[in-house]
């Protein structure tokens, strides 16, 4: 595996944390970026105002009332010459102040004449001619004398580096705009603040990004330790220990995961204790038709070789082992078709053919054949019911045959004159109760628990044609059909078998139907 999960995390994660940062960072240097340069703005603009009336303040009254100076030309295009002197008439006594100001205000002052004719510039500039002045230059110099605080980038070139350039009206004690303060800031001192901050932001981002990056190792050993606990798990269980567990708990998909894991082992183990039974009564039911089938397979053979070697002469000794022979054939019959009954019950594909059918019919045809057994040997079978009609949704032909089974039993282990009931009693909310009581010799205590298993039936005289199967059949209908059954009995005294069936709910047709 060359990426565990544990790198994948910090991979994705610090992926994730460094396209937000490239975002976030891009997004912080655009607003920023404008920020700072409105702020700048805003700070050219105070600055300048504040230059412009601190000059306005200290300029003359000849200045301010116009003596001294040239007359305007027309436009902004007057004689230069004469604008120059004129120029350094008014303006001359305060470059010293204008080279303060230059050296306070970080940024180039220029001071132009009310004539837009004469330029004085800070310290470390040379003089400007006005037509080198582009004309965007121009409009912003009538801008301001007209009494604007006005910005313009056009000074650019005369500055040989790109800047911003604010202008503000010098007012005099007449509130007249008599000069103009431009006051130039490059652009790339407003740039490199700029640039300072996103140095700053993505040092922090990559500080942040390297503590993440640790934080999500340790995050991811946390995630990852119940996987692995989980991996561990599994690898044991398909090794064969169903007694592992991850002995995770989470509160969490990671812990529901893992709970599922663990009632997984718990469901295999009992899956193959299951399977473990499950094989153990195979070998039991071999072991069980074995000696079941062996008997009559015995006899059989003794008394097929005793006739074939002719150790039989008398015919009457010829007939009785014939007699034997056929006896043990229909056993043998017997068995054979009591398995494959059986068989084909406890097979979950084998259907059960259900309709809508009186139960107390059912009970009256039982009865009714069964006392063809009874009249053989002095036994009385009598019906006891308290309703007529028990609508009720099953196989007729298979609840017929599990009742048939227990009352031949009930017959079978009965004295010649002894009674046997069959009994129905509706219990109301609890469905119908089905009885068949006999007096004979009854069931032992030890035996009632598996009275109802393969090849368990009782050491009797009585009982020497029977297979051990029919009240496992008996079983296997009742539960196909959801019919509780359970036996009580006191040997010599009393033996019960109850059926409860639930109680259904058929429309007034299908009663109709049932009762004609």
């Amino acid at each position: 595996m060359k990426l565990n999960i544990t790198r994948k995390l910090v991979l994705h994660f610090a992926f994730v944390l460094l396209v937000f940062s490239l975002v976030v960072g891009s997004l912080f240097y655009w607003m920023y970026s404008r920020y700072s340069m409105e702020v700048h703005r805003e700070d050219l603009k105070a600055r300048a105002v504040n230059i412009a009336e601190t000059l306005g303040s200290m300029l003359p009254a000849d200045v301010s009332s116009g003596q001294n100076s040239t007359e305007p030309g027309p436009g902004m295009g007057g004689n230069h010459g004469a604008g120059q002197r004129g120029g350094q008439n008014a303006f001359g006594s305060y470059g010293a102040y204008l080279k303060f100001i230059d050296d306070i205000a970080m940024g180039d002052v220029w001071l132009v004449d009310q004539a837009a004719q004469f330029i004085s510039v800070g310290s470390g500039r040379q003089q400007i001619n006005y037509t080198d002045l582009p004309n965007e230059a121009l409009n912003l110099i009538e801008g301001v004398f007209t009494g604007e605080v006005a910005f313009s980038e056009s000074f650019s070139p005369l500055l040989d580096n790109a800047s911003i350039t604010v202008g503000a009206p010098v007012y005099d004690q007449n509130r007249k705009v008599i000069a103009a303060v431009m006051l130039h800031s490059k652009i790339e001192t407003m740039k490199a603040a700029a640039y300072s901050g996103i140095r700053i932001l993505f040092l922090s981002i990559a500080l942040g990004l390297i503590g993440a990056i640790l934080v999500a190792l340790l995050l991811s050993r946390q995630f990852v330790e119940p996987l692995k606990q989980m991996e561990r798990t599994t690898q044991r269980l398909a090794a064969g220990d169903l007694n592992a567990s991850t002995g995770v708990d989470q509160q969490d998909e990671i812990g529901s995961l893992a709970n599922n894991i663990d009632h997984l082992a718990q469901q295999l183990k009992k899956a193959d204790q299951e399977s473990r039974l499950i094989e153990q009564s195979r070998r039991d039911f071999i072991a069980e038709i074995s000696h079941e089938l062996r008997t009559p397979v015995t006899v059989m053979r003794a008394s097929a070789e005793a006739l074939t070697e002719g150790i039989v002469h008398s015919p009457d000794q010829a007939h009785e082992y014939h007699q034997q022979l056929l006896a043990e054939a229909i056993q043998l019959e017997r068995i054979v078709n009591d398995l494959l009954e059986l068989t084909r019950l406890q097979n979950p594909d084998f259907t059960i053919d259900k309709t809508k059918i009186n139960l107390i019919e059912v009970l009256s045809d039982a009865a009714r054949a069964s006392r063809r057994l009874a009249l053989s040997q002095n036994v009385t079978v009598h019906c006891s019911h308290d309703v007529q009609i028990w609508p009720f949704e099953g196989d007729y032909g298979r609840l017929r045959q599990m009742f048939l089974i227990v009352l031949d039993n009930a017959i079978k282990f009965s004295e010649p004159g002894q009674e046997v009931w069959l009994k129905s009693a509706d219990h109301g909310g609890n469905g119908l109760a089905v009885t068949i009581i006999d007096h004979g010799v009854g069931i032992a205590p030890d035996q009632l628990p598996s009275i109802f298993d393969r090849f368990s039936k009782l050491s009797s005289a009585s009982n020497k044609k029977g297979s051990g199967l029919g009240l496992a059949i008996a079983k296997e209908i009742a539960d196909r059909h959801g019919v509780r059954i359970s036996v009580t009995s006191e040997p010599n005294v009393e033996t019960a078998f109850e059926f409860t069936f639930p109680k259904m709910k058929i429309d007034s047709a299908d009663l109709n139907s049932i009762d004609e």
